[in-house]
């Protein structure tokens, strides 16, 4: 299983798919990988974040991606990867929603994602 099946649940085959061309997935750029952020009372572990480049990406995966993105995509596009987990450190419980936004920094421009919105992209 590759990571957009991963990231969006879908491991279905379809009945012609050897006729389809093989899905892939690319690092196109690896950020960082193996770090820990003590954010008290939780530890976060930054297992990689990466820019990534998804290829023959068929026809329903692409719909699966637009209905939870809210935007279209097409059989080839690039994405970023983040894998992480959390630790409670504390005896008390914590509610750790996950990472909400990302914030990127690219030809002296500030991209914002906002991942609530299925990684959607505002400036």
């Amino acid at each position: 299983m590759n990571n957009v099946q991963d990231a969006f649940g879908d491991d279905t085959n379809s009945d012609n798919a050897a006729d389809q061309p093989k899905e892939d997935v690319q690092v196109l750029f690896t950020i960082t990988k193996d770090k820990s952020f003590d954010v008290n009372p939780i530890k976060l572990n930054v297992e990689e974040v990466s820019f990534k480049k998804a290829t023959n990406v068929p026809q329903d995966e692409q719909d699966s991606i637009s209905s939870t993105t809210g935007k279209d995509v097409d059989s080839e596009f690039n994405y970023i990867y983040i894998k992480y987990n959390a630790e409670n450190t504390s005896d008390k419980d914590f509610i750790f929603s996950g990472i909400n936004k990302v914030i990127l920094f690219s030809d002296g421009k500030q991209e914002t994602i906002d991942n609530s919105m299925g990684g959607v992209f505002n400036r």
